[in-house]
């Protein structure tokens, strides 16, 4: 009875020690997570230093895929609630994120593939629903105005597009927008009331609500025109703009800052044809103008817009990603909120002397060779290095001395790091 109770005992311990991922028992077992990535979707990421953050308007849709072990299941799950199956095919999975099925707001994600055995990993990030449009201003314009041709503006979110309508009808191409402000030309508009109209789109196809204008064209009223250089316009380089025009030949002028502190300086209508002025000590943001004349028969009334950009531009994305780890890349990208100046961040030859726009570095604290340029279409500034080697961690500076189209600097250095193996 002793012996058996030992024999038992014994038989007891060695199923206890035989664990799963230990070597030598016979019933070895894989604990092991599957493997999980998500690799689409890189080029929205909003949060390239922490938990990946996306947005979706409305009626749009996230295509999520990545890869995954051959064998595994792959759930997808929003807000802790129902969870769906992706398609897995091999070793690659994709599952279609449809708005609908997320809130208003912050959402989080979560993907999760399981193996046979069990095992699961997950991977999680943020989706924010924004169906809300941009602001947009309807500013500019002159009404009555004689011959039905004039430019027309206001301002609108960065990165936004804007669409104009005359009486209900969509103009043929979409209004120009620099920045803050969109601007359009009327041309020719017939005799009579005009409906004029402009709806802006955000990056997401989000509408605006609609502003809406009333012009009047009247071949016999008072003339008056503003250069159409000087229209729509938004300034930094200092805190005046000049503006002039022709007016109606005897008329009288007046010219009257709406909603600003901006005052009017050295108005000069010596030529009985034409007007020009300073606009001077302009605010940041908004600063309205408005012009008017009055020839005794009637009165014709512009108002102009300009608008003072003081705010610094931002980075919204770098490419390899904040504590990445991968191969050594062909080149490392930084993208930017806005339009910049060219000439602040293009450098040939960085590694011989330290950049004034973006520098890299290995651990060592060695300036890399190579090349930097600015794509103003993608807004995007391109660090390519002559060679970068395997096993090294690399830190990259963008300057504060980085500018805008408007000449305001980043305002400090955004800096981020990444490893390659």
């Amino acid at each position: 009875m002793r012996r058996f109770s030992i024999r038992f005992f014994l038989l007891i311990l060695s199923g206890a020690l035989c664990l799963p991922v230990l070597t030598g028992c016979g019933d070895e077992r894989d604990i092991e997570s599957p493997a999980l990535t998500l690799d689409s979707l890189h080029d929205q990421n909003e949060n390239t230093t922490g938990t990946p953050a996306f947005k979706v308007g409305e009626g749009t849709t996230l295509e999520l895929s990545g890869t995954v072990e051959a064998g595994a299941l792959v759930e997808v799950e929003v807000d802790d609630g129902e969870t769906f199956p992706a398609s897995v095919s091999g070793e690659t999975w994709h599952y279609t994120l449809d708005n609908a099925s997320l809130a208003e707001g912050a959402n989080v994600v979560v993907v999760s593939a399981e193996d046979s055995l069990g095992n699961k990993r997950s991977l999680s990030f943020f989706v924010t629903k924004d169906i809300t449009g941009p602001d947009i201003t309807f500013d500019q314009y002159l009404s009555p105005d004689r011959d039905g041709t004039q430019t027309i503006g206001g301002t609108v979110d960065v990165g936004s597009t804007v669409e104009v309508f005359v009486d209900d009808v969509l103009e043929t191409e979409p209004a120009d927008v620099e920045g803050r402000i969109w601007h359009h030309t009327l041309n020719s508009l017939a005799d009579g009331s005009h409906s004029v109209s402009a709806i802006g789109y955000d990056e997401l196809g989000n509408p605006s609500p609609e502003v809406v204008e009333q012009i009047d064209v009247d071949s016999t009223a008072p003339l008056l025109t503003v250069d159409q250089d000087q229209a729509s316009l938004e300034w930094t380089a200092g805190s005046s703009m000049p503006v002039s025009g022709t007016k109606e030949s005897g008329s009288e002028l007046t010219l009257s800052p709406i909603g600003t502190t901006a005052t009017i300086e050295n108005i000069d209508t010596t030529d009985p044809d034409s007007w020009s002025a300073d606009f001077v000590d302009l605010e940041a943001g908004v600063n309205l103008l408005s012009i008017a004349i009055d020839d005794g028969s009637g009165v014709a009334e512009a108002q102009v817009i300009a608008y003072r950009d003081l705010a610094p531009p931002k980075v919204i994305g770098n490419v390899p990603a904040h504590g990445s780890e991968s191969a050594p890349p062909a080149e490392v990208t930084v993208t930017f909120s806005e339009d910049m100046d060219a000439a602040s961040i293009d450098v040939t030859n960085v590694g011989t002397a330290e950049s004034p726009s973006m520098t890299l570095v290995d651990s060592a604290g060695e300036l890399v060779d190579g090349n930097i340029t600015y794509d103003s279409g993608s807004r995007e500034a391109v660090y390519t290095p002559d060679s970068l080697v395997s096993g090294e961690r690399y830190t990259v500076t963008v300057k504060s001395s980085v500018r805008d189209a408007r000449g305001n600097g980043l305002g400090s250095d955004y800096v981020w790091t990444f490893s390659t193996n």
